[in-house]
This record gives C-alpha cells, structure tokens and sequence, in this order.
C-alpha cells in the first residue's frame, strides 16, 4: 500500500488512464490518500481539490437562486 500526503485538502481522487479517463476511485482521508501499488507500476492520479468543489457548489447555489 502507498500512502501519501498532500498540502492541500482533497474531495476526490481517481485513478486515470493516459488520456485522463476516470478507471477508478481512490480513498481519500482529509489531504491522505491510499492506494495499492504493484512493484514498478506505473498510476497516474486526477486529485479533485477540496476548494474547487466548494466553489462549484456555491456557483451552483447562485445561479440556482438567480433563476
């Protein structure tokens, strides 16, 4: 298992393909994430941040009330 840190906190992470294409979703704890790594694998990560999903749902929330 690999688990790692980031300085920010994440809402989502996926495991994606070469083209970004979501194949999975990661555990996610806070900034921790978790996942199992097979020797000399190589993944790739889409890390969704926190903030960007509060602003989201707060441009939603607007244009929703707006209508």
């Amino acid at each position: 298992w690999l688990t790692f840190s980031t300085s920010f906190p994440v809402a989502e992470a996926h495991l994606c393909n070469l083209l970004e294409e979501s194949l999975e979703t990661v555990a996610v704890n806070g900034s921790e994430i978790k996942l199992y790594v097979k020797p000399f694998q190589i993944v790739t990560l889409r890390l969704i941040p926190q903030l960007d999903v509060d602003k989201r749902r707060s441009e939603e929330i607007e244009s929703a009330s707006s209508a």
